[in-house]
């Protein structure tokens, strides 16, 4: 005797009927309950953390960096 199918069996059999238009529908179905449910709730990409800029704005204008000239750029073998 078999064992019960789970869930996900019963419909990867029940999809294997489909037509392949139908396929096609229940694979963009998915895909958006997919977008929903799943990957909507990712952690988002890193950011600045709330308030950074207002409490770093200005905060070397007592100190700014400064670049001293350079130089002269030397002359090179072309």
């Amino acid at each position: 005797m078999n064992p019960p199918a789970t869930q996900y069996e019963q419909i990867e059999m029940l999809a294997e009927r489909l037509s392949p238009g139908d396929k096609v529908r229940l694979i963009e179905k998915l895909t958006r309950a997919l977008d929903r449910e799943y990957v909507a709730q990712l952690p988002k990409a890193p950011g600045w953390p709330p308030g950074f800029i207002e409490r770093t704005y200005g905060s070397l204008a007592d100190d700014p960096i400064e670049r001293p000239p350079q130089g002269e750029l030397e002359d090179r073998d072309p």
